[in-house]
């Protein structure tokens, strides 16, 4: 598995993701963003997660100040419960120390249970 980053051919993976029903200029924007790696001044950058060539989902990168950033990953439906939100976070997790940053927060809905599982796993 590897991260690489967000490119407009992408765009055809959002279907069975939360960016599914973005719009053609909110996703420009989105990889606009990513492409500056910040927003609003804070560091920020969105990666295609790829297993065996296919696109799987989706892992931002967002810094909440000098030393904490958080992550948003969004694994396509077709491809969910299998591992790769976890591999994906650890992959992240490694970029992100790699830039500076020490502390890692993460929100989760509460009913997303399988997202909870994910983030125990990972000692959150």
């Amino acid at each position: 598995m590897l991260l690489r980053a967000l490119e407009r051919t992408d765009f055809s993976y959002f279907s069975g993701t939360q960016f599914e029903t973005a719009s053609e200029t909110n996703r420009l924007e989105m990889l606009k963003a990513s492409k500056e790696q910040f927003n609003g001044g804070k560091y920020y950058e969105m990666f295609s997660i790829i297993e065996n060539e296919e696109c799987v989902g989706f892992i931002s990168i967002f810094a909440h100040s000098q030393h904490i950033a958080s992550f948003g990953v969004d694994i396509r439906e077709k491809y969910r419960t299998k591992g790769y939100g976890y591999s994906a976070m650890l992959l992240a997790e490694k970029i992100a120390k790699e830039k500076g940053y020490r502390i890692i927060s993460d929100s989760v809905a509460i009913g997303n249970l399988a997202s909870r599982k994910m983030h125990k796993k990972l000692g959150f």
